[in-house]
């Protein structure tokens, strides 16, 4: 191996734009949660008339009537999001394991 990597493989940039990635589909993924819980709320039972202008579901005019719908598939997204981020940290975790 090189002298310079000290027993490491890899870019030693790499680890920190992962990070970065991670963070931002964490982040992404509970917005996309909360936009669906809020609008599945909203859509079914109308308790959040005051969050209305707020949801991405109600500001989609293609999406009228279908609100529900959309806001369990924005759910489902977020929870797709978050999961996916969870296994490129344990993924990364592995590894790195054996070189720290």
């Amino acid at each position: 191996m090189p002298a310079e990597t000290n027993g490491r493989r890899g870019r030693p940039g790499a680890r920190a734009r992962l990070d970065g990635m991670q963070a931002v589909l964490k982040v992404l993924g509970w917005l996309l949660i909360l936009q669906g819980v809020g609008g599945l709320v909203n859509g079914l039972l109308g308790w959040w008339r005051w969050a209305h202008d707020l949801l991405v579901v109600n500001l989609l005019p293609v999406l009228k009537g279908y609100e529900v719908f959309a806001a369990i598939v924005m759910g489902v997204l977020g929870f797709a999001l978050v999961a996916v981020a969870e296994s490129m940290d344990r993924a990364s975790g592995e590894r790195t394991e054996g070189f720290e």
